[in-house]
């Protein structure tokens, strides 16, 4: 719907930009949607500081940029591969989630 509105809404000066976050610290990793706070976990190892992620973001917003990426930037294979609706990238971001999900119950029962 951003990507339509983006277009539509273009020749009236008005922009809009999607920020597509990743591992990021926040107290996201410590306090699910529902349940209670979990201090002993930590956000993963290659989470960037939310300040950086904020720059990153106000950048994009700045230069008009229609997706934002934080904190890998488009080009990555990755990315490459997911706009292209790759099954390869759809292997390994199931994989990513399922061994994120598996070490999250394991944390729960710690």
């Amino acid at each position: 719907m951003s990507e339509s509105m983006r277009y539509e809404f273009a020749e009236e000066g008005i922009h809009f930009s999607v920020t597509c976050p990743s591992a990021v610290v926040s107290r996201i990793w410590k306090k699910p949607i529902l349940g209670p706070v979990h201090e002993e976990v930590e956000a993963p190892e290659d989470a960037i500081p939310a300040e950086e992620a904020a720059l990153i973001i106000l950048e994009g917003v700045a230069e008009k940029k229609g997706i934002i990426v934080v904190p890998e930037e488009p080009g990555g294979w990755l990315w490459h591969e997911y706009c292209n609706s790759s099954e390869a990238a759809e292997d390994f971001l199931m994989k990513m989630a399922h061994e994120r999900r598996i070490g999250w119950a394991k944390r729960q029962k710690v």
